[in-house]
């Protein structure tokens, strides 16, 4: 930051103690380049912010990185125990330790789909109740076809009046754009 935004934050601190109103096209300018200066000071603590945080994920990740290796590592020596040890006794299915349990779960049967065919065969079958078909109404659509009258929201091509949609007029929106 140079000084003249270091000026710039510290004027706008100074306006906020003793207060300010803008009545011209000068002291509007004046709130513009204010704003300008504010703008880029959270863009430089935003990025400074990025930096350390980016810098903290590396650090993390390099800190964790020999940590999975060796749990990786442990977890591949129990397998190899437990695997001895289901040899011994097939009925094994774990070993209760007094820092945890290792053992084999069960697995549920792992279905691979192709969706496509599948409702192909389903349509062709007697089981098209298998088939789901999601209703949805098309507002894009009936928003090109609608017009408001007297408060009303009007269909152009019927003239009917659409009793299920509001239009609410709001107010203009106000908002600053920087050059």
């Amino acid at each position: 930051m140079n000084r003249l935004q270091l000026a710039e934050i510290q004027e706008v601190e100074t306006v906020e103690r003793e207060g300010y109103k803008i009545e011209n096209k000068q002291s509007a300018e004046w709130a513009l380049r204010k704003i300008k200066v504010l703008k880029e000071q959270i863009e430089e603590t935003d990025q400074l912010a990025e930096a350390e945080i980016e810098r903290i994920k590396a650090w993390q990740e390099s800190e964790n990185k020999k940590s999975k290796y060796d749990i990786a590592r442990f977890e591949g020596l129990l397998l190899e125990y437990m695997v001895k040890e289901r040899e011994k006794d097939p009925e094994t299915k774990s070993i209760k330790l007094p820092h945890g349990t290792v053992r084999f779960r069960k697995q549920p049967l792992e279905y691979v789909r192709d969706e496509e065919n599948l409702i192909k065969w389903a349509k062709g079958s007697t089981r098209a109740d298998l088939i789901k078909v999601k209703e949805s109404f098309d507002w894009s659509t009936l928003k090109k076809d609608i017009t408001v009258v007297a408060g009303n929201v009007v269909d152009k091509h019927t003239g009917e009046i659409i009793e299920h949609v509001k239009a609410i007029e709001r107010e203009d929106k106000f908002e600053v754009v920087m050059d």
